[in-house]
């Protein structure tokens, strides 16, 4: 299957790992600057499609720029570090994008979509047993499970993998099972964290999405939109 040799395939996944609190102690500059490196494998792969434009040095000079002008404001040097990985992390990965998409867009998109869907299934199993431990002990704040440092955080990154979810599928009905399974544990995930702010952010996505499709004519994306919306709003 094509879109498993992608690596916009593994981006989400690694999104959902590298939030991971258990290595803590070394810092979260490490795990960022790890992800990095993976970049870089990822820039060498692709580097016939990054000879043009938006280039690797153009978002390094952008990279060293903004990590000069970090350095007045930092109280601590790992505060640098973090500053300079995240940054290293968000270059490297968007000039892999950028690459893949110029490369072969629909395997682009099918290999993110597919990808969501196996991160937020990664996510949602991940959680929801400290959410049955948080309603039990009628304290919501344990609802983090062991990737999350806050529920906020994990409700959020929820929110985000969602509509990649919906660029693309597996095949056959092993692959319906999977974008059900990943789009029904990750709404129940959502609505149990009772994060307002991930809530409200999930109806405006819904909204602009139903909006979209009632201009296309497209009517049963529509419904499913409508359907999306009456859930949130109940």
């Amino acid at each position: 299957m094509k879109p498993l040799r992608s690596l916009l395939f593994y981006v989400p996944i690694l999104l959902v790992l590298i939030v991971d609190p258990s290595s803590q102690d070394i810092g979260l500059w490490v795990r960022f600057a790890s992800a990095s490196l993976v970049g870089l494998a990822g820039i060498y792969l692709y580097r016939n499609e990054m000879k043009g434009g938006f280039t690797s040095l153009s978002l390094m000079t952008i990279a060293l720029v903004l990590s000069v002008v970090k350095i007045g404001q930092i109280s601590a040097p790992s505060e640098l570090y973090g500053f300079v990985a995240r940054i290293s992390f968000l270059a490297a990965w968007m000039l892999i994008a950028k690459a893949a998409f110029e490369k072969n867009k629909n395997n682009a998109l099918q290999a993110l979509g597919m990808g969501s869907q196996v991160a937020l299934i990664i996510a949602s199993l991940s959680i929801l047993p400290s959410l049955a431990e948080a309603y039990q002990e009628n304290n919501i704040y344990l609802a983090k499970g062991p990737l999350f440092t806050h529920k906020n955080y994990a409700a959020a990154t929820l929110l985000l993998l969602l509509p990649l979810g919906f660029l693309g599928t597996f095949e056959g009905s092993v692959g319906k099972w999977v974008r059900i399974a990943a789009f029904a544990l990750a709404g129940i995930a959502i609505l149990l964290l009772r994060t307002r702010g991930v809530w409200l952010g999930g109806l405006a996505m819904a909204a602009v999405a139903t909006t979209h499709y009632i201009i296309q004519g497209n009517a049963k994306l529509r419904n499913n939109g409508l359907i999306a919306l009456a859930i949130l709003v109940v």
